[in-house]
């Protein structure tokens, strides 16, 4: 588009010296032509510095939400660990995990949260950089965001409502392996939590299957 201006100026320019040459009466005429096709020019320089700006923002959004991410999945990283049996092999270990789990499960939702409060601060920056352009320019804009926005969301929702099932099984299990701590053993040859009673066994059976089933989504 650029080129396409920068043509158009040099061609009005041409024709003002042609007409400065063959009559001067078309002096007046041709810098108006200058004029209108500064301004084309200037409109187009505004729109450019807009579309960066944008695009900017966009992208520093997309940074802060991937670095979100990056934290969150390396602390459900270390939740997975906590209910491995070679990491529950004594009443002190489940102790300790289990006291972990309780500050951890709440700041893992805490960055959930998070990401998606990114959203919403860059909604709030990218109509607070609309608000003085034209209708136009601002709703096509706001379009494409909102576009962007809404699948965006709608994908890292999606993904966060299994999660939030998965921090509930695993609370749930660290609560039964810290209820069950002075009487449970644990087989590291199988891998496995050996309870002194079926109820504890059955229930964490049931947990486990719900964990490998939302794990697959």
């Amino acid at each position: 588009m650029l080129r396409n201006v920068i043509l158009r100026r040099s061609a009005v320019l041409s024709l003002c010296v042609l007409f400065v040459i063959i009559e001067s009466a078309c002096f007046t005429y041709s810098f108006s032509r200058i004029a209108n096709a500064q301004s084309v020019a200037s409109s187009t320089f505004q729109k450019t510095d807009l579309d960066k700006r944008f695009e900017y923002v966009l992208n520093e959004c997309l940074t802060k939400v991937a670095d979100k991410m990056r934290a969150y999945k390396k602390q459900r990283k270390i939740l997975a660990e906590l209910v491995k049996p070679v990491n529950l092999q004594n009443s002190s270990y489940i102790e300790e995990n289990y006291q972990i789990s309780v500050a951890l499960i709440p700041d893992i939702r805490m960055k959930i949260d998070d990401v998606i409060q990114t959203f919403e601060n860059t909604d709030i920056e990218i109509r607070s950089l609309l608000s003085n352009q034209p209708v136009k320019v601002h709703d096509n804009i706001l379009e494409e965001w909102n576009i962007l926005k809404k699948k965006r969301i709608s994908s890292y929702v999606n993904f966060f409502i299994i999660e939030e099932e998965i921090l509930q099984i695993y609370s749930s299990l660290l609560k039964l392996y810290h209820n069950a701590r002075e009487t449970l053993t644990v087989d590291l040859e199988k891998n496995k939590i050996i309870f002194s009673n079926f109820i504890n066994e059955q229930e964490e059976q049931n947990l486990l299957n719900k964990l490998s089933v939302l794990s697959i989504k």
